[in-house]
């Protein structure tokens, strides 16, 4: 899990989990010192190539022709361990980077 980089306190998996999900992101806040985080470069293609590979596994049942239970059960065991996951792979920083 991310801490603080101000405080050094661990961020709760539930306050990163909001912040992943949030379409409108307005900067993470540390509940200690109230300092602003935002996610580094390094985090957002992370979270961006655990969502990616989505589509390209659907392809790939689709290509294989697995069965239609199959492939639904199997797309949605990873989208839940995507989300549940995705809090961990996070790391946070006190200025805003630019993805690329």
């Amino acid at each position: 899990m991310p801490s603080c980089v101000n405080c050094n306190r661990k961020l709760s998996w539930i306050e990163v989990f909001k912040q992943t999900m949030l379409v409108k992101r307005d900067p993470l806040r540390c509940p200690n010192c109230k300092q602003q985080l935002f996610f580094t470069a390094k985090s957002k293609k992370k979270l961006f190539l655990v969502t990616a590979i989505v589509p390209i596994l659907f392809v790939i049942l689709t290509s294989f022709q697995i069965p239609t239970t199959i492939s639904v059960i199997t797309l949605i065991v990873y989208a839940l361990l995507v989300v549940l996951a995705v809090p961990f792979l996070v790391e946070v920083t006190n200025k805003d980077e630019a993805l690329f």
